[in-house]
């Protein structure tokens, strides 16, 4: 596999360098094809949900292609350097020997975003989560919206998160206490469901938050877990709708990293998407 471009955004007082060339390498592994090497313990892989206990590769398509192009990678790690997330626009890129006798067509997707956490084991790096999503349109996303379309319904483990869900569920319903869970990091990276919603530190993804000023509600169970004691991940399925007028709710899959700072627990990664290959709701 290969990437072709690569921006990273250096922080101060973490070996970030060091940390952006070793995310690029697990991004280039997406899926990972060693089926007995160990999953994550939760993923959304483009448009379904896998978690543990359920199969995490045979119903995959190489859905990366034969190499990736990885741009606008932001990596962060934890103090302890066990633990380390990443956001990336990545785009698949067929090898020219899929496409004999002639040269590949240019691949005009969109990226994917891609965002993911992993966990120290020995000298090597373990997934821990993984969230990869085709960008939706507005347009198509309102048509989901008016087919009463729902997600993959996901089972509720949390994995002694629990006090961490508690934090994250008591803000959801109020996008004022959901900004303010942000950290002021400016590393933190937002994506939304949209080709062009990446926001890049603390202060735009609180702002943009603001903007948006939506009520979340979690629509069935919440798979969450520990990285050691100072990073967590909360994952779930939300409805959303808005804070300022009355409007049916959207659905949108989330995954978050939570860093603890001093006592608090504040997030430093959201990404958001839609799955497109819904099921209509009987």
């Amino acid at each position: 596999m290969r990437f072709a471009a690569l921006a990273l955004l250096l922080v101060g007082g973490i070996a970030h360098a060091d940390v952006a060339g070793d995310m690029n390498d697990m991004i280039e592994g997406l899926p990972m094809r060693d089926t007995n090497a160990p999953g994550p313990l939760f993923s959304f892989t483009n448009n379904d949900p896998y978690w543990a206990g359920k199969d995490q590769f045979g119903n995959q398509p190489n859905f990366m292609g034969s190499g990736v192009d990885i741009t606008n990678l932001v990596a962060a790690a934890s103090a302890d350097g066990k633990a380390a997330w990443f956001a990336a626009d990545v785009k698949g890129v067929p090898d020219a020997s899929d496409c004999a006798p002639g040269p590949c067509p240019p691949n005009r997707d969109p990226p994917l975003h891609v965002t993911g956490l992993v966990e120290k084991s020995g000298k090597e790096w373990k997934w821990v989560a993984w969230h990869t999503a085709p960008p939706l349109t507005s347009k198509d996303q309102t048509a989901l919206a008016k087919q009463n379309t729902l997600p993959d319904v996901i089972p509720k483990d949390l994995r002694k998160a629990d006090d961490v869900v508690k934090v994250v569920e008591s803000a959801l319903a109020d996008p004022v206490a959901f900004a303010a869970l942000v950290s002021d990091r400016k590393d933190v990276v937002m994506y939304g469901s949209a080709s062009a919603e990446r926001y890049v530190s603390g202060a735009k993804v609180k702002k943009q938050l603001a903007a948006w000023s939506l009520k979340l509600a979690i629509r069935d169970g919440v798979q969450a877990g520990m990285v050691g004691t100072n990073v967590a991940w909360f994952a779930a399925n939300l409805d959303a709708t808005s804070a300022k007028k009355a409007d049916k709710a959207a659905p949108y899959r989330l995954l978050a990293v939570l860093e603890k700072s001093g006592t608090a627990w504040k997030i430093v990664q959201l990404h958001f998407s839609v799955d497109i290959f819904t099921y209509k709701k009987p």
